[in-house]
């Protein structure tokens, strides 16, 4: 590499906010540049992530009472609901993602679909929560409707927004940062659409006297704060694109690159299961702690904050843990705790008359929602690079729309079942429940959260990528472009 052309090429990396380290990797390996991405950019670049977090947390963890308290749809019904949105919505990320691979824009591939979305997704946030008392046929034909758009703008803008991030850098540690910065704004999402769209219920339902109305203006509010941070990610990120070598797809790519990718295979295992947890843990969370745990609005505001708000204070330890012993190694630590919390402390232990008890088990639940979002994104990221050694190409929307088809699969099957559960065992809304209705939900939120989790690590476990074997990838594929023969006896195992 001469002097000349190393002198432009960090001075273009100054002009795009990214500074730069040498890092002295062996004897062997020599010197290489890591590219250090400017705080003000990595948090510039989250900031769209509070937005999806608003939208994935009020569904998640208030769509279904949405639907069964506010609504008073049948329980069958509303996880039915459920079903047809994140089916639906599998459907849209791979075929998001491969579009936003090829698409030929002097603005690149991701960005137009972030700011495209943005007016879009805060209107459709509103109407999902608002009660237009159209009877009963029409309320729920209007809510399939509904729930389809919903997700559409969802995935419009999560797909694209974290394949950006697999272009922003391709260091294996820098990258985890700047999905530090993503997860630290996904919590704080979080918080806004869970204690606070809570708060904001119960302060519209008393200003307006009307139940309805209150989930209405709730989710106005939460609308107006979530579009304007779309448009800062897609300001801040200016300049950071990637362009299109070739505007081709085929759809037989969404399964020929992913499914042979070895070590994407073990991070499908670990991250569509552990978002099954997440998801679990949001929709049947809200009733085993109004119903088992008998909280009230204060104590359920409480708990929420613990779970989201300070799960952001956990991000910083994960991040240090995973550069100290690696993704594999954090993921362990943290998941594992929360699958400890969940299938001993909540199953077994948690009780209305210790709720001090059950807030500490809700921080590793914290630990582990951190864990997941931000451990998990930047492990799907790697695998992208065993992709382009193999192909030329780089395909981060077709990576990240596979593993979201496949975890809408399992979340939509999980959501129904817990809706058949919720029936079968005499769920009625806005009364007491009967024993067996109590046990449904608290099984549903301990031990089979934990069990998918344990699950989860196992595939971690197995899971061939490390900061090692990453490095050497990307020599490989450095070398491979160049023309020059490379070894890679050290990227076998990827392979």
């Amino acid at each position: 590499m001469s002097d000349a052309f190393l002198r432009d090429y960090l001075q273009d990396l100054k002009k795009k906010g990214i500074g730069f380290t040498f890092q002295y990797l062996s004897r062997n390996e020599g010197l290489f540049i890591v590219k250090k991405i400017s705080t003000a950019i990595k948090a510039g670049y989250g900031a769209a992530e509070a937005s999806s977090s608003i939208v994935f947390t009020l569904f998640y963890t208030f769509g279904m009472m949405f639907f069964t308290d506010v609504l008073k749809l049948s329980p069958g019904f509303a996880g039915a609901l459920f079903a047809i949105g994140l089916l639906w919505d599998a459907f849209v990320d791979p075929a998001v993602g491969m579009i936003s691979d090829r698409l030929k824009s002097k603005y690149g591939r991701r960005r137009p679909f972030i700011i495209a979305v943005a007016l879009p997704l805060g209107l459709i946030t509103w109407l999902h929560f608002t009660n237009f008392h159209l009877g009963p046929l029409a309320t729920k034909i209007y809510f399939v409707c509904i729930v389809i758009l919903y997700f559409t703008a969802y995935s419009v803008l999560e797909t694209p927004h974290l394949a950006l991030a697999a272009e922003m850098t391709k260091d294996y540690d820098e990258r985890t940062g700047l999905l530090a910065w993503r997860a630290g704004w996904s919590q704080l999402g979080s918080v806004i659409a869970g204690p606070g769209a809570l708060a904001l219920i119960v302060y519209f339902q008393k200003l307006s006297g009307d139940k309805a109305m209150g989930w209405s203006l709730m989710a106005a509010s939460l609308a107006l704060i979530s579009v304007p941070l779309i448009v800062i990610s897609w300001r801040v990120t200016r300049g950071f694109e990637l362009f299109a070598e070739r505007a081709d797809f085929k759809l037989k790519d969404i399964f020929s690159g992913p499914l042979k990718n070895k070590p994407f295979r073990y991070t499908i295992g670990l991250y569509t299961l552990s978002l099954v947890a997440v998801t679990i843990s949001g929709g049947a969370g809200m009733y085993f702690m109004q119903y088992v745990m008998k909280f009230s609005q204060t104590q359920l505001s409480i708990a929420l904050f613990i779970i989201v708000g300070v799960a952001i204070l956990w991000i910083p330890l994960i991040e240090y843990v995973s550069a100290k012993i690696g993704k594999r190694g954090a993921w362990i630590v943290f998941v594992g705790a929360w699958a400890l919390a969940h299938g001993i402390g909540i199953q077994f232990f948690a009780r209305p008359e210790w709720p001090y008890l059950t807030y500490f088990l809700f921080l590793f639940t914290g630990a582990g929602f951190a864990s997941v979002f931000l451990i998990g994104w930047s492990v799907i990221s790697d695998c992208i690079e065993v992709d382009e050694f193999k192909t030329g190409f780089r395909r981060e929307g077709l990576y990240f729309g596979v593993i979201f088809f496949i975890q809408k699969i399992l979340c939509a099957a999980a959501m129904w079942s817990f809706g058949i559960v919720l029936h079968k065992v005499g769920y009625i809304a806005d009364v007491a429940q009967k024993p067996a209705a109590l046990m449904g939900i608290r099984t549903v939120s301990g031990i089979s959260v934990a069990v998918l989790l344990v699950v989860s690590i196992l595939f971690c476990i197995k899971m061939p990528m490390t900061r090692g074997r990453h490095r050497a990838l990307l020599e490989a594929i450095k070398l491979k472009n160049e023309g020059k023969t490379y070894d890679d006896k050290e990227i076998e195992a990827l392979l």
